[in-house]
């Protein structure tokens, strides 16, 4: 009896081990495929640390002339980090002067260097830099032409070139070339008689001369062109330049690129991405635009991580499908945050499209 008791008491201890054993099994092959979700999940998530210069692209800026650079510093999430230490440069050392906070005052006529830098807690310096000349003199020339048509209307249209005139090397040339066109009026004289009837045609020739004067200014910046045209039948158009030449001359701040599908879905298209007239940062998707209609709960994002949403910026679900149309974002978006453009279907989680800004 005692016998038959012990063998159901180990027989029981076999069992229970058994069951915890498996158990322990069962937990440690949980473990590892949770690992390596995670570990898949970090490797998406991680950039490179980045620094930026985000302060507009100078172009050309003019001796004793003052300008405030700005940077800012993005870590292994893409994510700007608050209150960087940022270390300002500028190469040669003559060429401008600049403070711990990015302002700096063009000092010597040539090819200047600003480079931003930053020393990781790991000891790592990353950096950023932008080349740009330092001139005597910089100008903006506007040009404004003002003509009034035989009918009495009159249209002004204006426009600025930007150009950089080194007064030793400037030529000017100016071309005149002569069309001449033929205008055609036709009088018809129509006289009745009981008897005939007589129709008479006259034709008279005009011959017309329109004169378009052309004027080409070379420099060592590039060439500056203005185009006058003469009508007999109407007021002569003039074209008068101003000159400012307290100027820091920036490029314009935008970005164009092409959108791809990253998928079997169809995504296609170009696009601009900067600031318009009113100041406003906007993402002009053009009209090759076409986008799967198959993929209902696709995202647009902004991010610095091609393959991942996490801290990116969310602009909104995909409404059309087919032709133009732009996004406007918000004044807490800054043109040198994001990246990466992300066409993303949500519901999945998974990538469709992708457009690398700049």
């Amino acid at each position: 009896m005692k016998s038959g008791i012990l063998f159901d008491f180990f027989e029981y201890i076999s069992i229970t081990q058994i069951f915890t054993m498996y158990k322990k099994i069962l937990l440690f092959i949980s473990s590892l495929l949770y690992l390596s979700c995670i570990g898949t999940d970090v490797t998406d998530d991680y950039v490179d640390r980045t620094l930026r210069i985000t302060s507009p692209q100078i172009i050309s800026i003019k001796v004793g002339q003052k300008f405030q650079f700005t940077a800012k510093y993005f870590d292994t999430s893409g994510t700007p980090v608050d209150n960087p230490n940022l270390i300002w440069t500028v190469s040669p050392p003559d060429a401008l002067t600049i403070d711990d906070n990015g302002f700096a005052t063009a000092t010597k006529d040539g090819l200047a260097t600003i480079q931003v830098s930053i020393v990781t807690a790991l000891g790592t310096t990353i950096s950023a830099k932008t080349s740009f000349p330092v001139r005597e003199v910089v100008t903006v020339i506007t040009e404004t032409a003002t003509m009034t048509t035989d009918s009495g209307t009159t249209t002004t249209t204006s426009d600025t070139n930007t150009s950089t005139i080194d007064s030793s090397t400037a030529t000017s040339t100016l071309t005149d070339t002569s069309t001449t066109t033929t205008r055609v009026s036709d009088t018809s004289t129509s006289t009745s008689d009981p008897d005939s009837t007589t129709n008479t045609s006259t034709t008279t020739e005009v011959e017309e001369v329109v004169v378009t004067e052309t004027a080409t200014m070379t420099n060592d910046s590039g060439t500056t062109t203005t185009t006058t045209t003469t009508d007999p039948d109407s007021t002569t158009s003039t074209s008068t330049p101003t000159v400012d030449d307290d100027v820091v001359v920036t490029a314009p701040q935008s970005y164009q690129g092409t959108i791809q599908t990253t998928s079997s879905y169809k995504l296609t298209s170009s696009y601009e991405y900067g600031l318009n007239d009113a100041g406003q940062l906007v993402l002009d998707i053009a009209g090759n635009y076409e986008a799967s209609t198959a993929l209902p709960g696709l995202y647009v994002y902004l991010s610095n991580n091609p393959n991942s949403t996490s801290g990116s910026y969310e602009i909104g679900e995909v409404t059309v499908f087919n032709g133009a149309h732009s996004y406007t974002l918000p004044s807490s978006v800054d043109i040198s945050d994001y990246k990466y453009i992300l066409y993303w279907f949500k519901p999945f989680n998974v990538k469709v499209g992708d457009s690398t800004i700049f």
